[in-house]
Order: C-alpha cells, then sequence, then structure tokens
C-alpha cells in the first residue's frame, strides 16, 4: 500500500522522501503545481498536483493511502514575507483539516504530523526544565510566534479528534530548529557569530539554550514514526542529542574551520553542557518511536559551514562591522 507526503519539496519533507524510498516504500506526493520539478526522485514517485485546500486532489492524494506523512506548512521562519497572516491559518489550520476528512473517507491507517515546541510557553530558567509533553500549551508571546504557536496547537488538536472519532492512527512529533545545509537562518547566526565572535562570550553566549535537530535525524523520526505498527497515538518531543550555547556554536564553527586563534581557546569538546538539563525531555521519543538523534552538533555545522558560499570566516576584529550582534534570531522553531 502506498505512503503520501505533504510537503515533500521541503527542507524536510525532501528528506523523508527519501528515506522513504530508501526502504522500498511506494511513495506518492502531493505538491503545488509549480514545485513539481522540485520533487526529489521524481521518476521513483507518483505526484499528485494540487494543495491542502482542493478536495479533490486530496481524495486523489489519499486514496489507497495507508499512512501519510504530513510536513506540508508555513513556518515560523517564513511569516516575515506573509502578505496576509490569514494564510497561516489557511494553511496550517484549515489544510490539516481538510486532509484529516480525505484520510477518514479514504479509511487511512496512521498520519505523521510535525509539530513545534513552539506550542509550550516559555520556559527561560533551567529550573523549569526538561520540557515534557504534559508542559503548559503557549498563550503569549510576540504576534508571529503565538499565531505561528496557534495554528500548530490547533492543528494538533484535530488531529487527537480525528483520531478519537475515525480510529485515526496518530505520531505528533514536536520540534526544536531544524538545521542542516541550506538552512537560511542557520548560515544567518553563523556569519553574525563569525563577525562578532565576542558575543559568545558574554553571560548570555555562555547560557546553553538550544538544542537543535539535524534535518536528517528529524525526518528518521517522522519516518518511524510511520513504520512503527504498535503505535496508536503518540505525541513526542524529538530534539537534538546535546544542548549548547552560542559559545559551544563558536567552538563547533572554529574546529571545523581549522581556525586556530579560536580553537585552542576552548573546551575540545561540548561535555560542559552537560550540566544541564536537557531543555526538551526526549525519553518518550526514545521509549516509544525507538528514536534518539543521532547527529551532534560538531558534525551538523560542519556539513552547514561546507555548504555555504562564500565560507564564513571568523573575525580578528573585536565587533563586527556594523558594531553589533545578530544573535537574537538564534531560537527558532
Amino acid at each position: 500500500m502506498a505512503v503520501l507526503v505533504t510537503g515533500a519539496t521541503g527542507f524536510v519533507g525532501s528528506q523523508v522522501l527519501d528515506q522513504l524510498l530508501d526502504r522500498g516504500e511506494q511513495v506518492r506526493v502531493l505538491a503545488l503545481p509549480d514545485t513539481l520539478e522540485r520533487v526529489h526522485q521524481r521518476d521513483r514517485v507518483e505526484v499528485v498536483a494540487g494543495s491542502l485546500s482542493d478536495p479533490g486532489a486530496l481524495a486523489e492524494a489519499t486514496r489507497d493511502v495507508g499512512a501519510v506523512y504530513h510536513l506540508a506548512a508555513i513556518h515560523l521562519s517564513a511569516l516575515r514575507a506573509i502578505a496576509d497572516p490569514r494564510d497561516l491559518r489557511t494553511v496550517n489550520v484549515d489544510g490539516t483539516e481538510r486532509l484529516l476528512r480525505a484520510c477518514a473517507a479514504s479509511q487511512v491507517r496512521r498520519i505523521v504530523f510535525t509539530s513545534s515546541v513552539a506550542v509550550y510557553n516559555a520556559a527561560p530558567w533551567p529550573s523549569m526544565w526538561p520540557i515534557n509533553e504534559t508542559y503548559p500549551l503557549r498563550t503569549t508571546g510576540e504576534a508571529n510566534l503565538r499565531n505561528y504557536a496557534l495554528s500548530k496547537i490547533e492543528a494538533e488538536a484535530l488531529i487527537r479528534r480525528a483520531h478519537q472519532e475515525h480510529g485515526l492512527e496518530a505520531v505528533v512529533l514536536r520540534s526544536p530548529a531544524v538545521y542542516g545545509p541550506g538552512a537560511p537562518w542557520v548560515e544567518r547566526i553563523v556569519r553574525a557569530i563569525a563577525a562578532n565572535p565576542w558575543s559568545a562570550l558574554t553571560s548570555a553566549g555562555r547560557f546553553a539554550c538550544n538544542q537543535w535537530i539535524h534535518r536528517r535525524d528529524l525526518a528518521r523520526a517522522v519516518v518511524l514514526g510511520g513504520t512503527q505498527t504498535a503505535l496508536k497515538y503518540e505525541l513526542c518531543n524529538v530534539a537534538g542529542p546535546e544542548l549548547f550555547s552560542s559559545r559551544d556554536l563558536l567552538v563547533a564553527m572554529s574546529r571545523a574551520l581549522r581556525h586556530g586563534r579560536w580553537r585552542h581557546q576552548f573546551m575540545p569538546e561540548l561535555d560542559r553542557t552537560a550540566r544541564y538539563a536537557y531543555r526538551y525531555d526526549v525519553t518518550r521519543a526514545q521509549s516509544r518511536l525507538g528514536f534518539a538523534a543521532q547527529i551532534r552538533l560538531d558534525a551538523g555545522l560542519a556539513e552547514v559551514l561546507a555548504s555555504m558560499s562564500p565560507p564564513p570566516a571568523i573575525a580578528d576584529s573585536p565587533r563586527g562591522a556594523d558594531g553589533r550582534s545578530t544573535m537574537a534570531d538564534v531560537e527558532l522553531f
């Protein structure tokens, strides 16, 4: 029986598609008409042209499908480019609801949904960690973050209701920022630190508060969510294997770039972050999905740096050309 992937041309969805094909799965893709040429290994997949707002395309896409991997969404990093904020609800909430109706009509067995740790209320102090799946959901925050979080919370609620009313098996995965080669927000952060490495040596820069997950790791969790047969309804945090600070990021950058000036000034490993609790509790993903992230920051960041053109160079002057750091963008979801 076929499986369906929505968002297959996206940053994580393309990795999910590749991993499913590597497993020998019969894969169908729902893709917007103007993205068809971006579908990986198009000669090996069945492509349905359409959107989450097209009931006919959704009916065709879900016909004779056993599992749906639902990754199509408007993400937080894209919100500033959206002309109409209502598009967020149209895609993330209304689109998910239409897809669930199609799943029920086609008697799809399971849906795997990529949510976000943005759904959680702020937890700024280590005493509040680790954040598990029962932590209070977000009710406040700046407009873009709050609206994005609410769209994911509403979509999760729709999936839970579909499970209760139609028996649709569901796996919901809440992830932090997803990084890897080709992620523009990671490249911005890397270039900001390279231009002003001293920003990572402040008290705030030493505070371990990031647990990014590499896109191949998240894709593996998504595939496990669709292929672990014993699951009925699961809600899991999935996050990277280590908690790290801006200072740790500078360590990893200097090591990957073999920058002698900085390399010798820091501890050779990121083991100091073990003093902190993990920000996100991932024990449920480990026990229920059999998932643990494998790609550590050193390896993942080296991939990012190798893909950047021109490659960054760590500055020898105390501050960047504009005299300030742009590290406010570090925490994305």
